[in-house]
């Protein structure tokens, strides 16, 4: 492996420079992104990943904990946090993609939030949503 590396032709770099895999269905595109992931050390018995992220740097992940609390979350909200992040989701392919949000983001920012806490309906939980974001990117420029 390491031989065909070292071939002009090949790079080690690793980067993003696309999506892995793009599927469309009656007009929409579902396109899932493929990374290399890593082990690098272990965090209460959760494996961490190194994977490349943005601006060519390296990045920590825990997917099995991400999806545990994301799941305890969506238990706490009554199954509603789910749908939400869907809605959420969603809204890029509406033809706006007003923050450069990330599926894993998403998931992770609604399951640390009270959003879907409280009685109120799927519209406003997404406006909420929204409208958080909007006031922590006005708040970075400050």
């Amino acid at each position: 492996m390491t031989e065909s590396l070292t071939r002009p032709r090949f790079s080690p770099e690793v980067r993003r420079d696309g999506r892995g895999v793009e599927r469309y269905s009656k007009g929409i595109s579902f396109a899932v992104d493929v990374l290399p992931g890593f082990v690098v050390r272990m965090s209460d018995h959760y494996p961490v990943y190194s994977m490349p992220g943005e601006g060519n740097r390296w990045i920590e992940a825990i997917p099995e904990h991400h999806n545990t609390l994301l799941s305890h979350s969506n238990a706490r909200c009554g199954g509603k946090l789910q749908a939400i992040s869907q809605l959420v989701k969603l809204w890029q392919f509406a033809g706006s993609h007003p923050f450069g949000i990330s599926s894993l983001y998403v998931d992770m920012m609604l399951a640390s939030s009270d959003i879907a806490s409280w009685v109120k309906s799927y519209g406003q939980c997404v406006n909420e949503f929204f409208l958080e974001r909007s006031c922590e990117k006005k708040c970075a420029a400050c």
